[in-house]
């Protein structure tokens, strides 16, 4: 009985527990990463970007559900300090912790992190937040070709 009570819950919350897989990225799946993060982020990336992810030049990896990518993320990292490049969910599996889980497998192992975030994009400002990252810095004219050019830096100190 309390197993129903707890399915009930989830479904009340919309969020059944869905097996999420993470797996590198490769040549196999890039078309997918580029889809995900073209349709969640308001930036967009050129070719030589998502050539790096497949080539291990920086660091990526997909979230799958069913078989199905639905998240990605990409960092760098340099002496401990991990930059997080990109991360992503698609719409209709947020809230499910896809994001969370593809945070910390970015930030495995290290000291720290950091990132740039659009100042108008609250969603991801609240999502770091409560992740304990912090506004160190605002840089204007961080981003080009958007409306919303100014960037917040976030950090996370471990």
């Amino acid at each position: 009985q309390a197993y129903n009570c707890l399915i009930h819950f989830y479904k009340r919350q919309g969020m059944l527990p869905i097996a999420t897989t993470l797996v590198p990225v490769n040549s196999g799946n890039i078309d997918r990463v580029k889809v995900v993060l073209a349709s969640v982020l308001p930036v967009s990336y050129p070719p030589s970007f998502y050539r790096d992810m497949v080539q291990g030049k920086v660091s990526a990896c997909v979230a799958t559900i069913k078989d199905r990518t639905v998240g990605c993320v990409a960092w760098t990292c340099e002496a401990g300090l991990v930059h997080v490049l990109a991360l992503g969910v698609l719409a209709t599996h947020r809230e499910r912790g896809v994001a969370t889980m593809l945070l910390e497998r970015c930030l495995e192992g290290s000291t720290g992190a950091y990132l740039y975030v659009q100042t108008e994009n609250t969603e991801a400002v609240q999502f770091y937040s409560k992740r304990e990252f912090k506004v160190t810095q605002t840089v204007e004219g961080y981003y080009k070709r958007v409306t919303c050019t100014n960037a917040y830096k976030m950090e996370l100190v471990r």
